[in-house]
């Protein structure tokens, strides 16, 4: 989705995007309060498919008894489906504005699904939320 000059601005501002982050050397930082945020989302997909960023999911040991349980179910949900997310996915994790997001309109929408997991993993380490066990993997 294309930005357009008079669009608001995705970094939040309130103020038009041609007076704000437009023609700046930073990419506007894009938050849930924009009206085209979760769409923003689910167009970085495919860019995340190519820089393998999915693939952390399947190669770290997580510590299930001491993390978000609800991450962890959509994580092990994501591995045994080897990245096939289909609308009978774990949702625990998701925020109630997510989950609509993610069901918007009725329609499920997979690829926005595995952004926010992959962003809620993020989160959860970051936080203190997710606990990493092991990564024996790769070995250097």
């Amino acid at each position: 989705m294309k930005i357009g000059r008079n669009d608001p601005c995705p970094c939040g501002s309130g103020k038009k995007y041609k007076k704000c982050c437009l023609g700046t050397e930073h990419k506007p930082v894009l938050n849930e309060q924009h009206p085209d945020f979760y769409d923003f989302m689910e167009e970085e997909y495919d860019q995340a498919i190519k820089d393998h960023v999915f693939d952390i999911l399947k190669v770290l040991a997580l510590d299930n008894d001491n993390s978000d349980q609800g991450i962890i179910e959509a994580i092990q949900y994501f591995n045994d489906n080897e990245g096939q997310i289909s609308d009978d996915c774990p949702t625990g994790f998701l925020n109630s504005k997510e989950y609509e997001a993610v069901f918007k309109d009725g329609h499920f929408r997979p690829k926005l699904y595995a952004m926010l997991l992959s962003a809620s993993f993020a989160q959860g380490i970051e936080s203190g939320k997710v606990f990493l066990k092991h990564s024996n993997k790769y070995s250097y």
